[in-house]
């Protein structure tokens, strides 16, 4: 049986969101799973529960909120190294290249090949625990 953890979910956008018990999910290859300590509520997130502003892929599909977060490793996903379980993180919602000239001189907030995959607006994200 999977093991279950409390979470803020909008079950339909422009709704507002329920506290519910969901499915725990667990740190695949390269992923950590962060234990949260904290999720802040910013105006994107309001946005989405207020005017249902569409965030793909969950369009019309129940989902996570939460896009900055902090907490702490609570398990390691094959291949993670550098890390360890207990280890204070803070979760950046984008995802850099780490190949540009920005990210390899450690200014990572200028490189051009940034994905926003963001926790909390494109998938699950960190209003749980």
């Amino acid at each position: 049986m999977s093991e279950m953890m409390k979470a803020w979910v909008v079950e339909k956008l422009g709704t507002q969101p329920v506290m519910k018990e969901i499915e725990k999910p667990k740190a695949g290859p390269g992923e950590v799973l962060v234990k949260m300590a904290g999720a802040g509520l910013c105006h994107t997130d309001l946005s989405i529960v207020d005017l249902g502003i569409e965030v793909n892929p969950y369009l019309g599909h129940e989902f996570v909120l939460g896009h900055e977060n902090a907490g702490y490793i609570a398990e390691l996903g094959e291949g993670v190294e550098g890390v360890e379980v207990g280890e204070a993180v803070v979760v950046i919602c984008t995802h850099f290249c780490n190949e540009c000239d920005y990210c390899e001189s450690g200014n990572d907030n200028y490189c051009h090949c940034v994905t926003e995959i963001c926790r909390g607006i494109n998938i699950n994200g960190g209003m749980a625990e």
